[in-house]
């Protein structure tokens, strides 16, 4: 059996119903038990046909899944995904992908839903998944010269905040302050056109962190990109104030979707090692904030949170926070480039041999055996050195963890072992 992150919860209970394993779905399904796993791990996304074989088999049916707002990994949401697609690597494309598959399949599932008279469940504050919910800037914190946390206000100030683990949240600007992709460039969002002459609203996958319990609002972090249209939009709102309304934001969540982000479960795994670069922390750090503070929590968490400069690392009240609160669950080591911090290594951007070799010997302290799940969430290019690319195309976004390479694959971790976000 697997240690991957997450079954789908469909798919663990028909299993669980019909005693059947990964093994014996494959010889009914005639598949290799290695790709029942992926698909049903939400390792890999599945075409329409090796969904239909796997629902038949295991006698899951549309209804099993419609009426809720998380994914079922079994599930496609395209009827013709029919490709893994190329490697992802640039770093313009990162977030255009994310946001692409997250949006078309949200609208796609509340459509079907609608379609058969259902509705999807909502999440306090937000509107069903495939619907914009539009809230206004009510608070910006400051983190570093190029990164805040953006805290957005519920309409019902009286909301308590309750994300789903692990989800990110597609945002959009409204038709009073619109942002549109650039007429001269391609466009790689979602189902729209390629060399489309119309106006294309610009789409931004950002994974919330807003705090377990927080009252009335949903927070971003978000850092300012070179030539990042969203990112600089966000930094320009104007916060809102009793005497001088505020900016607008449409905001889609919580969203779930294999291959990234799939259900997290208290004390699934004994360890998890953590591998996080800039603002890629935000995922890792959902998971963080929902299981620490649990006194039922037993996981040990390995944080390695990799930056530019100490001046640059965000949320790190929160994180030494953790690291003292919670000394027997979670160790946080800063990596920068120059000067050593709490055992860590050289130059983040060079990954040279001294660079892994650091990384090396402070991974095997924390995972002497390569036994534990390594989560991994970073830009494109330390991604693919540390676990290698996932797999993504223009119109269906990403849909499969990809190989394992790089550094992970060099210290024996097995593909199962490895989630990339």
């Amino acid at each position: 059996m697997s240690i991957y992150p997450t079954q789908c919860n469909v798919v663990a209970a028909a299993m669980k119903q019909s005693g059947m394993d990964y093994s014996a779905i494959a010889r009914k399904a005639n598949m290799s038990e290695e790709q029942v796993e992926k698909l049903c791990t939400g390792r890999q996304l599945p075409t329409s046909e090796q969904h239909g074989v796997i629902s038949k088999v295991l006698g899951i049916t549309n209804e099993a899944t419609d009426n809720s707002a998380q994914v079922c990994q079994s599930r496609p949401l395209h009827g013709d995904l029919d490709t893994m697609g190329g490697e992802c690597e640039h770093p313009g494309h990162h977030d255009i992908f994310e946001a692409a598959g997250l949006k078309n399949d949200a609208v796609a599932r509340n459509t079907a839903a609608n379609n058969a008279g259902k509705s999807l469940k909502s999440n306090p504050g937000l509107n069903p998944p495939g619907v914009f919910t539009w809230l206004k800037l009510k608070n910006v914190v400051k983190y570093t010269d190029d990164c805040s946390r953006f805290d957005f206000g519920f309409d019902d100030e009286k909301v308590v905040s309750d994300v789903l683990v692990s989800s990110t949240c597609v945002v959009s600007a409204p038709e009073e302050k619109p942002l549109f992709e650039d007429k001269d460039k391609e466009c790689r969002c979602g189902s729209y056109k390629v060399d489309a002459k119309e106006s294309i609203p610009v789409f931004r996958a950002y994974t919330p962190v807003t705090a377990p319990g927080a009252v009335g609002i949903i927070s971003f972090l978000i850092k300012k990109q070179e030539n990042g249209k969203m990112s600089n939009y966000i930094h320009s709102l104007k916060i809102d104030r009793k005497d001088d309304p505020g900016d607008r934001l449409g905001i889609m969540g919580y969203l779930q979707r294999a291959p990234s982000m799939i259900p997290w479960n208290l004390n699934c795994h004994e360890t998890v090692i953590m591998i996080a670069g800039g603002v890629g922390i935000t995922p890792l750090l959902q998971i963080l904030q929902y299981s620490l503070p649990n006194p039922t929590n037993k996981t040990k968490f390995f944080l390695f949170f990799q930056n530019h400069a100490e001046k640059d690392i965000v949320m790190r009240k929160e994180l030494d926070a953790f690291h003292d609160k919670y000394p027997d669950h979670f160790k946080v080591f800063y990596v920068f480039s120059g000067d050593w911090k709490r055992d860590t290594p050289a130059d983040p951007n060079s990954m040279d041999d001294e660079f892994f070799k650091v990384y090396n010997t402070e991974l095997k302290k924390c995972d002497p055996n390569s036994s534990a799940v390594v989560y991994v969430s970073a830009p494109p290019k330390m991604l693919k050195k540390i676990a290698g690319p996932r797999l993504g195309d223009q119109k269906n976004g990403f849909t499969d963890q990809g190989e394992l390479k790089g550094l992970l694959k060099g210290l024996k971790y097995k593909p199962n072992q490895v989630h990339k976000f």
